[in-house]
């Protein structure tokens, strides 16, 4: 084989390969979209400061924005997103007399779904809640994780109805504060390209 036929061979081959990853790039379309969502929630808390013990439930609600991208594999629609959100969990009661909790937060995390079908979506989330506390007179506040799952169904083209379970973990080392919250809320969600 000469050289000119090995440089063509090359050529051939290297533009045989972009027009292939051309092709799964149009076969596989990544797709953005504006979510938009609010709804109820049922906290409960599980925890202590100074020993006093906190074991309580409590409704509140949440707010939620986001983006994320979609990407068009036939069957499934895997997706990747952010997403930001604030949420009120509401008055929890001290045992022992020892006055009330009161505790929202912000919070920014990684989400990733899978479209099972035309009417199911579940996804996953992970990330960072920057809170405020009140015990009582005493206010507080912290970063720390939290973690969730969820389940979609869609009402309508663009609107769904999610169903959510989070767990959010607050620690103060200052006051002696660990606790763990449990939250389930029930969200209606927009989807805007």
């Amino acid at each position: 084989m000469t050289q000119v036929t090995k440089t063509m061979a090359k050529t051939v081959s290297v533009a045989a390969l972009m027009v292939g990853f051309t092709s799964a790039a149009q076969a596989v379309p990544l797709i953005s979209t504006f979510v938009l969502g609010a709804g109820g929630s049922f906290a409960v808390e599980d925890g202590d400061t100074n020993g006093f013990d906190i074991q309580d439930e409590s409704d509140g609600y949440k707010g939620f924005v986001g983006i994320e991208s979609t990407f068009g594999v036939p069957g499934i629609q895997p997706s990747l997103g952010v997403e930001l959100q604030y949420s009120d969990l509401g008055k929890f009661e001290l045992n022992n007399n020892g006055g009330t909790h009161e505790a929202d937060t912000i919070g920014l995390s990684a989400i990733a779904g899978l479209q099972l079908l035309e009417l199911l979506r579940v996804g996953a989330k992970g990330g960072v809640h920057f809170w405020d506390s009140d015990f009582g007179p005493i206010k507080r506040d912290g970063t720390d994780f939290f973690f969730g799952l969820s389940t979609e169904i869609k009402a309508a083209p663009f609107a769904s109805i999610r169903f959510e379970w989070e767990h959010f973990y607050f620690d103060d080392d200052n006051i002696g504060f660990d606790s763990d919250l449990d939250v389930g809320s029930v969200s209606f969600v927009l989807r805007a390209f």
